[in-house]
């Protein structure tokens, strides 16, 4: 008599393979309106976000509370009008809230329907909740990457620096040497000096 009833596993584990395969939350969203879509008749289902829930119509008091507390909650219109909404927690925190319209052809809503509507919801929010978990983690890697490169530059830099120091000298020194071997012959100090210099670049390198 319950179609939905009959399909409770399969549609669940359905999902469970396909949310398990998507890091994207559009794509995840996208998943679990098609997967509640496709065995309940219901005119529009929508997945809303936390701070969404107060521009649905005809809400009752405390809706967004109860929400937040992990309970169903009826919008006050007629039993024909009224809709749906599922709260999908994770963790104790609201991440969406799916907005069921009524089902088609003034059907109601069965035991199985709303079992089934908890436990889809609950996988799409630790879904949310791990998607969510990997993005903050990649960022937090990418800052460490870029930071590490950072590093290195700001490294090299230094290094680069106290070289093109070290070298310095030693350049000044052999030009020096140069010039007055130009006008005549080096000194034994002078070429114990060069000599010096060349075996403390050495050592350097």
């Amino acid at each position: 008599l319950f179609s939905a009833e009959a399909e409770f596993r399969p549609t669940v584990e359905q999902l469970a393979d396909s949310l398990a395969r998507t890091r994207d939350e559009a794509e995840l969203l996208d998943a679990i309106a098609r997967n509640v879509t496709s065995w309940l008749p219901s005119g529009r289902i929508r997945l809303v976000a936390p701070h969404q829930v107060d521009e649905i119509d005809h809400l009752p008091d405390g809706a967004r509370v109860a929400l937040e507390a992990g309970h169903r909650v009826w919008t006050t219109q007629g039993p024909w009008e009224r809709q749906l909404l599922v709260p999908m927690r994770s963790l104790g925190v609201l991440q969406r809230v799916l907005v069921i319209a009524p089902k088609r052809d003034r059907a109601l809503f069965t035991e199985s329907d709303l079992s089934l509507l908890d436990t889809v919801a609950a996988l799409g929010a630790q879904s949310l909740h791990n998607a969510t978990m990997l993005r903050d983690l990649e960022d937090a890697r990418r800052l460490e990457r870029d930071a590490s490169r950072g590093d290195k530059r700001a490294t090299l830099g230094i290094l680069g620096a106290e070289l093109a120091h070290e070298i310095a000298h030693p350049l000044q020194l052999f030009r020096g040497l140069l010039r007055k071997a130009s006008r005549g012959p080096l000194s034994a100090d002078d070429v114990d000096g060069g000599g010096d210099e060349l075996a403390r670049l050495h050592r350097l390198l």
